[in-house]
């Protein structure tokens, strides 16, 4: 297969290049066994159809003719369940709680043992 380049300058990278040295689909890790090609995922409308907005031009453009997107914001009606799955909230939350749980934690054992 010949080497091609792809050249990238989108939201996440700017300037950017590499090489496609596989051919595609082909060659992973034998442990490597994915239950939806991207194609699917995003027919699926994978993270509200905000993923993969600002960069088509890099990915082969059959993967973008049944997508769910949109490029303004995540929008959850797009996602297959109809659910914000891929809220900051869903995960950071909880994070931020026990993060505080231990900071107050160990404000009140600092306080206890200046009582001592």
């Amino acid at each position: 297969m010949p080497i091609k380049h792809v050249h990238v300058n989108d939201i996440m990278q700017s300037e950017y290049t590499y090489e496609l040295i596989e051919p595609m689909g082909k060659k992973f890790h034998p442990d490597f066994k994915p239950d939806f090609s991207p194609k699917e995922m995003l027919s699926l409308g994978v993270f509200g159809g905000k993923y993969m907005t600002d960069c088509k031009e890099e990915f082969p453009k059959d993967w973008f003719l049944d997508a769910k997107l949109c490029s303004s914001r995540h929008d959850p009606k797009l996602n297959y369940f109809g659910i914000n799955a891929s809220s900051i909230e869903i995960v950071l939350l909880p994070m931020a709680i026990a993060f505080l749980v231990v900071i107050a934690i160990v404000q009140l054992i600092e306080t206890c043992l200046h009582c001592i």
